[in-house]
């Protein structure tokens, strides 16, 4: 699975829509899916009603950035926690790993 493609995977000198008050593009509710996906059960809110309340808030797209920040940062938490609990052949096992970049 790929996410943090453009335009999440944008920074500030990139040409970015870094308006507020705007609602999320499909390519931006796309990333936040796959974001919502990589959560798996964790995140139990529907696409739509995320999509709806993101774009509730003064800055719909600085809120679906740190949604993805935070999916990330936990899936690469949690990947790294099962590194030292599991052991080695389910390590290596090629269905383990799905690339967060």
């Amino acid at each position: 699975m790929v996410i943090f493609q453009a335009p999440f995977a944008a920074r500030a000198q990139d040409a970015v829509d870094w308006t507020c008050h705007r609602a999320l593009t499909d390519q931006e509710i796309e990333c936040l899916k796959q974001s919502q996906d990589l959560l798996g059960d964790v995140e139990l809110e529907s696409l739509q009603k995320a999509t709806e309340r993101i774009n509730e808030t003064d800055c719909p797209f600085i809120q679906a950035l740190i949604m993805a920040a935070v999916a990330r940062s936990l899936n690469r938490l949690i990947r790294q926690k099962l590194t030292y609990y599991l052991p080695v052949e389910v390590l290596e096992h090629p269905g383990f790993y799905s690339s967060l970049d």
